[in-house]
């Protein structure tokens, strides 16, 4: 079915504000099972954009990095799932893969709307840009992500929260 989806999906270069907002336009599901917060309606919008931006079937491996980044993350160890070291790692190595796979401008792209439309407080939404931004320099070279982003975490260049607004399940 997937492949199915992928094999007709051809994206116009370019699109009206209508088409990016009509609820009938098609668009790739990345975030099916995505846990956590933001808006049903701006996740939306954020898989419609990649239709617009004529990235069709990167969509397809934006939403693999997406899954991709979250079980890597939490075979780290790391606390912090939200706001924490684990927050701060799954965003760089999200957005170093997406680097690596799809290019630095459109993984800046995804991420920038990604956070734009989270619905997260400002200060959360600074951070999360800086590590996503931290992850697409890392993927510059022959990096690997996950090395990588926890040797940055280690230097203190990734962003975390204070503890006390850490949230672990």
């Amino acid at each position: 079915m997937e492949e199915e989806a992928r094999a007709g999906a051809s994206a116009p270069a370019t699109a009206t504000e209508d088409e990016i907002y009509d609820p009938g336009a098609p668009y790739y599901p990345y975030y099916d099972d995505y846990e956590g917060g933001g808006d049903q309606r701006c996740t939306e919008l954020e898989e419609r954009l990649l239709h617009v931006w004529n990235i069709g079937g990167d969509a397809w491996i934006v939403r693999g990095l997406v899954s991709e980044a979250r079980e890597t993350a939490v075979e780290t160890g790391l606390p912090g799932m939200r706001n924490g070291p684990q927050d701060a790692f799954r965003h760089c190595y999200w957005n170093c893969r997406m680097a690596q796979e799809i290019g630095a401008d459109d993984a800046a792209s995804v991420g920038d709307v990604h956070e734009a439309c989270g619905g997260n407080p400002q200060e959360e939404i600074e951070m999360d840009l800086h590590n996503n931004q931290a992850g697409r320099e890392l993927a510059i070279g022959d990096c690997d992500c996950r090395a990588g982003c926890l040797q940055a975490l280690e230097d203190g260049q990734l962003i975390v929260m204070p503890p006390e607004t850490w949230w672990d399940p």
